[in-house]
């Protein structure tokens, strides 16, 4: 009975609201006042949401930028980041040339180091760094410690620079393959200070590291120290180096490169067997990035060695593999060049000189290959 008269009732309602004028009657109901208060509020968080970008970092890498990341992680020495659509990437710490965090409080000192960086102010960069990295926890902590070098490397202070090459490769879990890829380039020059101190730093902790990679390291930055500043040791310490295998996990373009430069010190006393052979066992195993470093030394050595047409060819096979395969490689300069001259001595100096023109508009000439690529141009074209 009761479901019965609350169905005749929704049935009378129904029939009173399509009723002439039921619907104009529905249709001017007033709505609810809202609290002016509250709607301020509201519309106010709407503002905020849609009207100013999501918080986001920046990378930096040169001709590229990362615009509107999220920097989450720093795997070996790859920055991990998210990007807005919810992709993953990685970029090179090496390749980094400016990091921006969006409003982190505890790493306002990183952008601020930044920034400072970015202006060849190297000694305010470096406090910021040195604040930031008293601050940063977790994944930060090592991203910090990573600029700080980098920073220290273009300031030319060698001393803080292997402080905290140290501190990083203890850390044998993450520090030294992060570590293969901060090695100095720029610094010591031969009026740095703190040279000894570098030295009597790396001289205490090399032989308690259980590690071999943090060993090879701090021997990679012994011997590129001595070699920077023309040490009456760089030939014992290359030697040293080379007897040295490089493990897989610090096996980055960067050791490489010092170990090129430790092969040629041992080339020019004439050791050309010792070269070779290591050589030979480096190129078995080392990564593709790597390749141009390695075949280098080789062409050399072989041309050093050569005491035939067909010895001579061997030498110019190994430079023309940089030539033709690393074209954009920044050693591909010198491999024109040593090809110019492995060409001339095989009496085909049109060819040399066809790969000294390609040598000096190559993009990554450096100033010592120009001069040196302009000199035997000028030689082949007087006597030609």
């Amino acid at each position: 009975m009761t479901k019965r008269r609350h169905a005749s009732s929704r049935s009378a309602w129904v029939a009173h609201l399509f009723a002439d004028g039921g619907l104009e009657q529905v249709s001017q109901l007033r709505p609810p006042r809202l609290n002016p208060w509250v709607t301020w509020r509201v519309l106010a968080l709407v503002v905020c949401v849609f009207a100013y970008p999501t918080p986001a970092d920046e990378l930096d890498l040169g001709s590229t930028k990362l615009e509107r990341i999220r920097i989450i992680d720093l795997e070996g020495s790859e920055i991990a980041y998210r990007t807005p659509s919810g992709a993953f990437g990685y970029a090179p710490i090496a390749q980094v040339t400016r990091i921006y965090v969006d409003t982190v409080g505890t790493l306002t000192n990183l952008n601020e180091a930044e920034a400072r960086l970015s202006e060849n102010d190297y000694v305010r960069a470096i406090n910021h760094y040195e604040r930031a990295l008293r601050m940063a926890s977790s994944f930060w902590k090592r991203l910090v410690r990573a600029r700080l070098i980098q920073a220290c490397d273009r300031a030319d202070l060698i001393d803080p620079l292997v402080h905290q090459f140290i501190i990083l490769i203890r850390d044998e879990e993450t520090g030294p393959a992060l570590a293969a890829e901060l090695l100095p380039r720029l610094a010591p020059s031969p009026q740095s200070r703190g040279i000894p101190r570098a030295n009597r730093a790396i001289a205490e902790v090399i032989h308690g590291m259980r590690s071999q990679s943090a060993r090879v390291l701090l021997e990679t930055v012994k011997f590129h120290i001595a070699s920077r500043t023309n040490a009456a040791e760089t030939a014992g310490l290359a030697r040293e180096l080379v007897r040295q295998p490089i493990p897989p996990l610090i096996a980055t373009r960067a050791v490489y490169r010092v170990t090129r430069q430790a092969l040629e010190v041992l080339l020019d006393r004439g050791d050309t067997e010792a070269v070779l052979g290591r050589v030979n066992d480096d190129l078995k195993a080392a990564p593709e990035k790597a390749l141009p470093e390695l075949l280098l030394v080789k062409a050399r050595a072989l041309l050093a060695a050569a005491n035939d047409d067909e010895s001579v060819i061997r030498a110019g096979w190994a430079a023309m593999r940089i030539v033709i395969h690393y074209a954009d490689d920044e050693l591909a300069p010198q491999a024109l060049l040593l090809a110019s001259l492995i060409h001339e001595r095989m009496g085909l100096a049109p060819t040399a000189a066809r790969l000294l023109d390609e040598c000096l508009n190559h993009g990554r000439l450096t100033a010592a290959v120009r001069d040196e690529a302009n000199a035997r141009l000028q030689r082949l074209r007087s006597t030609g």
